[in-house]
């Protein structure tokens, strides 16, 4: 079918989406951040703790309508209203954590595996397990009875996958060379083995049964950059090639899928629902880096959001938003309309795979903002930020005049509760926003921080 293009380019049409969006729900300011349309409310934004440490993402949210979360030393929780509680502290380097269903947390401080109390502040434990590495890739993944501890070295050279017993966290297996793990409800683990590139591709995607047999292997001759399972035990990859490939629940190949747009890479594997599989695409440099391939520090570049059938048949692609620089909610779009165009507009790409509500809403990070869609792509209302930040352009649709290319990729994917608690990482502040939207949950444990987070980071 045709590529419906969500998101408008060029400041007549950008001026009038900004007024759609808006007249039926006009944007307000609230705290330094401007909600516009159908999106939900401030409920609170609070800094983490601790003197310019790092946060993990992302956090856990529970079933107490609260959010768990770890920076470089520390886990703490926050309440519905905002209020931090240490939970650990002074243990080193911590991962994000993961929450079990029965309520234990698990997590890693440096080279150790901890199950927590989080019920009991302060030190409180129920084991501690070493690793071989001394550094978590991803937060721990739970099983039927196992937690698995994928972690690596510093240097990215050396990684290894820990099966613990969630009971005493004795080592039952360990595996060298693979990546962070996926398990479904029925106890069936996957990961990506061989790395290559100090784990910026693998070699092959592995399934094995509850008891550590292997199922199936399917071999990549391009290399897997990432992966995530599906409803019904297929699996979609990321290719080497920057391809997502459908790999079925027997280990064959289902379907391919190239984006059109000129040298497009599939960003990360899907979100996947019943119905859907979403993804970002970024243009023009490698997603995942390798040994000697640094981060580029400037991008100028569109990354739309891709939305496929699971049959793997493209329905829509969002390529973001305009605003006038300065103007958020679009209160100068009129002047636009009536001569004076040539103000500059800025262009909010997507900037991630998307949290999916159970009404299909979607919420997803975009450069400076969170954006809410509908299950068709059309966009329901945003949260802003930082205004100026993404392409900015001159308000005729000319030239682009600099670019402030803010994109922070799949690691901060938001994350949404059960309660419709959405909370979102703007690399100062965590807000949280109530949508009156409860998560999705899907059929597996993975590295996303447990069963209904949706933020992963390949590799």
């Amino acid at each position: 079918m045709s590529r419906i293009l969500k998101g408008t380019i060029g400041t007549f049409a950008a001026l009038t989406l900004v007024v759609g969006v808006v007249g039926c729900n006009p944007c307000e300011d609230s705290e330094g951040l401007v909600i516009c349309g159908d999106f939900g409310t401030l409920a609170f934004s609070v800094q983490p703790p601790g003197w310019g440490a790092e946060l993990r993402w992302p956090p856990v949210a529970t079933e107490r309508n609260t959010l768990i979360a770890s920076t470089d030393a520390e886990v703490f929780e926050v309440s519905e209203n905002g209020v931090i509680t240490s939970l650990n502290f002074d243990l080193g380097r911590a991962s994000a954590p993961s929450l079990a269903r029965d309520g234990t947390l698990y997590v890693v401080f440096g080279s150790q595996a901890m199950a927590l109390d989080p019920e009991l502040a302060g030190s409180a434990r129920d084991w501690t397990q070493f690793m071989q590495h001394d550094s978590a890739t991803t937060p721990p993944a739970i099983g039927d009875g196992e937690v698995h501890v994928a972690m690596s070295s510093e240097d990215r050279q050396e990684r290894s996958l820990t099966t613990l017993d969630i009971i005493t966290g004795e080592v039952r297996s360990r595996r060298a060379g693979v990546s962070p793990p996926a398990v479904d409800e029925d106890g069936e683990l996957r990961y990506l083995e061989g790395p290559e590139d100090c784990g910026a591709r693998f070699g092959a995607l592995v399934a094995e049964d509850p008891e550590g047999r292997e199922r199936w292997r399917y071999q990549e001759q391009s290399g897997i950059r990432d992966f995530a399972p599906g409803p019904d035990g297929e699996t979609y990859i990321v290719t080497g090639d920057n391809e997502l490939r459908r790999i079925s629940m027997s280990g064959g190949v289902d379907w391919s899928f190239k984006p059109d747009c000129e040298d497009c890479n599939v960003a990360a594997a899907p979100t996947v629902t019943e119905e859907r599989v979403y993804f970002p695409v970024w243009v023009g440099w490698s997603t995942n880096p390798g040994c000697d391939e640094p981060e580029p520090e400037d991008v100028d570049t569109l990354d739309p959001l891709y939305a496929l059938t699971r049959d793997g048949e493209e329905l829509w692609v969002y390529d973001g938003f305009d605003t006038v620089t300065g103007d958020p909610g679009g209160h100068m779009a009129m002047l636009g309309i009536f001569g004076l165009a040539s103000v500059p507009v800025a262009r909010h790409h997507p900037a991630g795979r998307p949290t999916v509500a159970e009404d299909g809403t979607l919420y997803v990070a975009t450069d400076g903002a969170i954006v809410a869609l509908d299950e068709d792509g059309n966009q329901l209302g945003y949260a802003m930020f930082e205004p100026s930040a993404g392409e900015i352009r001159q308000g005729d649709g000319g030239l682009m005049t600099t670019s402030t290319f803010n994109n922070t990729g799949v690691s901060r994917a938001p994350v949404l509760g059960p309660d419709g608690s959405l909370y979102m990482w703007d690399g100062e502040q965590i807000r949280a926003f109530e949508t009156d939207e409860p998560a999705k949950p899907i059929p597996w444990s993975a590295p996303f921080g447990g069963y209904r987070n949706a933020g992963r980071v390949g590799g």
